[in-house]
């Protein structure tokens, strides 16, 4: 089954006069940075991230005017600022949408979304949607993987390429990911073949009875995969932990072992916070027992970090939105901690690979012998998601600081720094969860010491956005890497304030430079409760989740049903990217329609007219 998506009163000429409104210049330099990037080998598929050079001047985004973005426009209509619609997919309205991966399959890209409720317009229960975006202004619908009559969706997935897992056919194309009703511990991470994705074939179900899972991480060029469960027979306190496996052929998974932070363990019976009292048996973060593990992101076998060094590492993010924990853990102890000889320091228990049938579990000293280093948040806060950005140059440290912080190696200053987002909670907003959530830049230079160093903030004006419905606050950071963007434009889902991007080239000081927000549709479910009328409800969009795929284009995926926007940066957003208008003027286009020249002359009024953008 084959339909062209069109976002609704969106035609193909609409499209094309779009193009035309980018700007000769900014085109030429979106399409060559897409042709010149497309398929580059970073992580997930091999072990490797882009360089980053720096095109700020001395004094960082310190020597950059403010920029005035345009206030969003009515609750029920589309508004944008420095951001183009290029594409739509109602995603059979299909809802809770949590997850979204764009593969380069040969001579197609083929996006894989998932969805957690609903039934979709196709009649079966909201699972997988698969469709062709090769060309992003007509999308093509392929197939649908239904989730569980009984509930739960498949709202996660990931693929790998034959060509990348070690011991898969060469030339397929492996999508990992979760199904079933978990509130009757039924639920599943299974291995599809999509080498067709318009004809999906089960090639294993890893393991089953599961009642919890979520976002899982696989190495596409190991074949390890870290996937997020629980269930009642592996007795661990967390919800929700790690199952690793190795999964290098999809065909015969092997397990490895249960991993979770210390305190989380079957066996615990810790009462003091290992802040506090660091000892024997204690628990890390704020809660007791810990929080669950969101997701984890793996350097696989390693990439150059900040000072030259390498860095082979799992990040795991916990708590999602309360009781949040960072946690940095060496890969290699990770996964061959429980079969190393016993030494003075370490001697692995006897139970620390138990599989998730066998109820003793690790001990605390398997689960802290990996660990480099963690940071507890406070109670109100979450991690979400932190995703590293490796070697970033500090723009006003490139002269006179000449050694890395971490070790002394000449050069320029350059750190790691992870992407840290906590959740807000909701429907109804921003009443049951009286916290403004933002995202964190996390230096992680020094891994046994995480550090914030600057927050990501959408102030709730303009835009009345608790008043919208929904949720309002950040959520998610995507795994995706796209060159040209890595460690200058940071796209980050905002709920009901819809997709925020900003310039992180100057990592000490972040600026917003474009936003979406998707209008509602016929597909947008009502969400219910505000501040000051629990009872109201409306029809609201709250964007969920965005990608990027290796040609540029970003997709931004709404919670309540309304369905896939493709979009692409234009404006300061883009130049922040190629660097034009270096140290221009301020300016806007709001609404994305402007054209940006960089010259100091700009006056953007939000609708469209601004030409004097702010440069990279």
């Amino acid at each position: 089954m084959r339909h062209t998506q069109t976002r609704p009163g969106f035609t193909r000429l609409d499209a094309r006069r779009m193009a035309r409104g980018l700007g000769l210049a900014l085109v030429v330099g979106f399409m060559s940075l897409c042709s010149a990037w497309a398929e580059t080998p970073w992580l997930p598929d091999h072990a490797a991230v882009p360089t980053i050079t720096n095109n700020l001047g001395p004094s960082g985004a310190a020597g950059l005017p403010p920029l005035n973005p345009p206030p969003p426009k009515g609750f029920d209509q589309e508004s944008s600022w420095n951001m183009k619609v290029v594409g739509f997919m109602d995603q059979l309205a299909c809802q809770d949408g949590d997850q979204m991966w764009v593969e380069h399959q040969g001579n197609r890209e083929i996006l894989y979304a998932g969805s957690q409720t609903g039934t979709g317009s196709d009649g079966q229960p909201c699972g997988v949607q698969i469709y062709d975006v090769t060309n992003p202004g007509n999308p093509q619908f392929l197939f649908h993987l239904a989730g569980d009559a009984a509930g739960g969706g498949a709202p996660h997935v990931f693929v790998c390429s034959g060509n990348t897992l070690p011991s898969a056919m060469p030339g397929h194309y492996y999508m990992l990911v979760h199904r079933g009703a978990t509130n009757g511990g039924h639920g599943m991470h299974e291995i599809w073949d999509v080498t067709t994705p318009s004809a999906p074939i089960l090639v294993k179900t890893i393991v089953t009875g599961l009642s919890q899972y979520h976002r899982s991480y696989w190495e596409c060029d190991t074949g390890i995969a870290y996937l997020v469960s629980g269930s009642s027979t592996d007795h661990w306190k967390q919800k929700q932990h790690l199952y690793i496996y190795d999964l290098s052929n999809p065909a015969n998974p092997v397990f490895i072992r249960q991993f979770g932070l210390p305190g989380g363990q079957p066996g615990s019976a810790a009462t003091q916070t290992c802040t506090n009292s660091p000892g024997g048996d204690c628990y890390e973060g704020v809660a007791n027992p810990p929080a669950s593990v969101h997701q984890c992101y793996s350097t696989s076998t390693g990439v150059i970090g900040a000072g030259g060094v390498k860095q082979s590492i799992v990040v795991c993010s916990y708590g999602v939105g309360a009781t949040g924990v960072i946690q940095i853990l060496d890969r290699t102890k990770l996964l061959n901690g429980c079969n190393v000889a016993p030494t003075a320091q370490y001697t692995p228990s006897a139970d620390c690979a138990d599989t998730p049938t066998q109820a003793a579990g690790p001990s605390q000293a398997d689960l802290l012998y990996p660990q480099i280093g963690y940071v507890a948040q406070p109670p109100y806060i979450g991690s979400h998601n932190s995703t590293p950005i490796f070697n970033m140059p500090i723009p006003q440290m490139q002269s006179n600081f000449t050694t890395s912080p971490l070790l002394p190696t000449p050069g320029p200053q350059s750190w790691d720094v992870a992407i840290n987002t906590s959740e807000a909670g909701g429907p109804p907003s921003c009443i049951s969860d009286q916290y403004m959530h933002n995202t964190t830049l996390v230096d992680v230079t020094n891994q046994q010491t995480p550090w914030p160093i600057a927050t990501l903030n959408v102030p709730q004006f303009p835009g009345n956005f608790c008043q919208k419905g929904g949720r309002f606050g950040s959520h998610y950071y995507q795994w995706h890497i796209y060159a040209p963007y890595y460690g200058k434009l940071a796209c980050v889902t905002w709920f009901s304030a819809g997709m925020r991007c900003f310039d992180i080239r100057d990592p000490l000081n972040p600026r917003m430079v474009a936003y979406f927000i998707q209008a509602p549709n016929q597909n947008t479910r009502a969400s219910c409760g505000v501040p000051g009328n629990p009872s109201l409800c409306q029809n609201s969009t709250y964007m969920n989740v965005v990608e990027v795929d290796d040609r540029g284009y970003i997709y931004g995926q709404d919670r309540a049903g309304s369905g896939i926007t493709i979009m692409q940066p234009t404006g300061v957003a883009m130049q922040v990217v190629t660097g034009g208008g270096a140290q221009g003027g301020q300016g806007g286009n709001g609404n994305g329609n402007g054209n940006g020249n960089g010259n100091g002359n700009g006056n953007g009024n939000g609708n469209g007219n601004g030409n004097g953008n702010q440069g990279g």
